[in-house]
């Protein structure tokens, strides 16, 4: 029944297991994709993907920036490139996000999914993507221009 799932756009989507019953035996299933109407929110299609303890399954989860990075203490914006990675492991090892520690990223650094390991997963987003960087606002470059210039008066 479409009525019983969440009423989330699919691009917020969890990893949600279900069981359905086709031809009157029992599925275990994957949510996939749920398409919503955009006035009243609520479902109108849903795709699944059959899953089973051993087949490894291609999914996209979340990601989740966690930490305040470095960059941004001295000035810089986080901004996360992509929103979800793919990931393919066996359906009982899939987390509902993928949490990516930022606390060490510096001013003007980034984070590609080569950079990034999570146990019982294998990343399929190409590995020169980059996840999240953190860049420098144009206060702090301002502030920054404003130091040097300030240095090399002091210098002179």
């Amino acid at each position: 029944d479409l009525h019983s799932f969440p009423t989330r756009r699919s691009s917020d989507l969890l990893v949600y297991i279900v069981n359905l019953v086709v031809d009157g035996a029992p599925v275990k299933a994957i949510l996939k994709d749920l398409q919503c109407d955009f006035v009243t929110d609520r479902p109108v299609h849903v795709d699944f993907y059959q899953i089973t303890e051993d087949k490894p399954v291609v999914m996209e989860i979340p990601i989740k920036l966690n930490g305040l990075a470095e960059g941004v203490k001295a000035g810089g914006k986080l901004t996360a490139s992509v929103r979800k990675l793919k990931v393919k492991a066996t359906y009982t090892n899939f987390p509902d996000t993928l949490d990516i520690d930022v606390t060490s990223l510096g001013l003007g650094k980034s984070i590609k999914v080569e950079e990034l390991n999570f146990e019982n997963l294998e990343i399929v987003t190409p590995k020169e993507v980059v996840v999240c960087s953190v860049r420098m606002t144009r206060a702090a470059r301002s502030a920054s221009d404003a130091s040097e210039a300030e240095s090399e008066d002091g210098a002179a």
